[in-house]
């Protein structure tokens, strides 16, 4: 699994505005500058999160955006999952449908038992573990089941 630019400069972007909390809205202008990221590549990454509800748009002069949830309570897995719409490893894992070899296909257990770990790894990091210094220092317990 290969996640791209547009996780990681959304990142930025969320750990930028919870670093800055408190200071009001703060102008895309600014974000893109200090982060070094094209503003046209920010707009598009700021129309995605959005939808999620964790930010917050104001217009005019005085606007900007602001984070609308607590960072503790965003966790890297959901994020993640909207920039890149899919973190299956394995295309052949994005939906039931799509897997017409399960049956036969003796690396499917081992394929969802890596999906499962992505979300359990990501879904334990919040973004305040980012804000604070990076990942947890406690190594999230990460466990492989196969099914029989």
């Amino acid at each position: 699994m290969k996640l791209s630019t547009r996780s990681q400069y959304g990142l930025q972007f969320l750990i930028y505005l919870g670093r800055h909390s408190g200071e009001g809205f703060i102008q895309l202008r600014e974000i893109a500058e200090q982060e070094h990221i094209s503003m046209k590549y920010l707009e598009q990454i700021v129309r995605i999160l959005k939808t999620m509800g964790i930010i917050e748009v104001e217009r005019g002069a005085k606007g900007g955006y602001k984070l609308a949830v607590i960072p503790s309570q965003i966790n890297l897995y959901d994020v993640l999952l909207k920039l890149e719409g899919n973190l299956q490893p394995m295309a052949c894992m994005s939906s039931e449908e799509s897997c017409h070899r399960k049956e036969l296909c003796s690396t499917h257990d081992v394929w969802k038992g890596l999906a499962q770990n992505i979300q359990i790894y990501f879904g334990s990091i919040s973004l305040d573990h980012l804000i604070q210094s990076g990942v947890p220092t406690k190594p999230v317990e990460v466990l492989y089941t196969m099914s029989k």
